[in-house]
């Protein structure tokens, strides 16, 4: 299991606790300091004047933050920052800090293997059913990665609101294991895509602010096409990412994507990692 620095984690949750929290925590500091203040004829003790009223007005709101801590539980998210965890939908929901990354697109397209690549694992065990997520640690930033079933675009509609990067995979084969492509799947593909942009619609104020990487997987299958024909299909997905493009803004970026090892010029695992990491910061 990788190790992962949690202090700064630690850090950042202290500053959103103590920022949600601040007039309990600091309204009493400021009203015991002022009558600390007024008491001319009281006599100083170590030079300071209400010492006992000063160590109260910096005591209290220390002690406000240990009781709200205690209570809000604001450090149980560290915990299922481990590498590889496993989170269901409802673990996914209460993730304030750790990014959300959604893999979205249709059945077979390749989500999970593309998932289970960043972990080193080489094939999907079996065909994801549910909404799922992973932790994944990469230079330091911890992510949660979720997966979900293609056949479900309800599963879609379900994390879309949560996201804070979506990965949107296409491709041109029916199947994982195909190496015959099929045309109509574009077709397919920009239905799906509408069927997002409207979800989109109904959950962010501002889409544009999502980052968002759009990833055409299976290139190897192109080498199998004529050129002609393989020039089509790029020219095809260029034009729907530009209205991707054009729908999220400048914060998305187009990859040609595959998982085989054996072919030239592939963009790795990794890379697509960095990626995503940047567009979180």
């Amino acid at each position: 299991m990788k190790k992962f620095n949690k202090l700064n984690l630690y850090i950042k949750i202290l500053i959103i606790l103590i920022k949600k929290y601040s007039r309990i925590i600091f309204i009493p500091f400021g009203i015991i300091s002022f009558i600390a203040t007024l008491g001319t004829t009281t006599p100083t003790i170590l030079g300071i004047k209400n010492l006992h009223l000063w160590i109260a007005a910096f005591s209290l709101p220390l002690a406000i933050l240990i009781i709200l801590i205690i209570i809000k539980k604001p450090f149980s998210e560290i915990k299922k920052i481990k590498e590889g965890e496993i989170l269901n939908i409802d673990e996914i929901k209460n993730l304030h800090l750790t990014p959300k990354i959604i893999i979205i697109g249709l059945s077979n397209v390749g989500k999970t293997t593309l998932i289970n690549s960043f972990f080193h694992e080489r094939f999907a065990k079996s065909r994801t059913q549910n909404i799922e997520g992973r932790i994944k640690i990469h230079k330091n930033q911890a992510l949660c990665l979720i997966d979900m079933s293609g056949e479900q675009i309800y599963h879609a509609y379900q994390v879309l609101k949560l996201a804070n990067f979506i990965v949107l995979m296409v491709d041109h084969s029916e199947s994982h294991s195909s190496k015959k492509i099929v045309l109509s799947r574009q077709s397919d593909v920009r239905d799906f895509i509408e069927k997002i942009k409207d979800n989109v619609d109904g959950n962010y104020d501002d889409k544009k602010s999502i980052p968002s990487l759009f990833i055409v997987n299976k290139k190897d299958l192109w080498s199998e096409s004529a050129e002609k024909s393989k020039e089509a299909l790029q020219s095809n997905y260029k034009n729907i990412y530009k209205e991707w493009k054009n729908y999220f803004g400048d914060k998305s970026e187009y990859i040609e994507y595959t998982n085989k090892n054996d072919y030239d010029e592939k963009i790795s695992s990794a890379v697509i990692l960095d990626k995503i990491c940047e567009g979180v910061k």
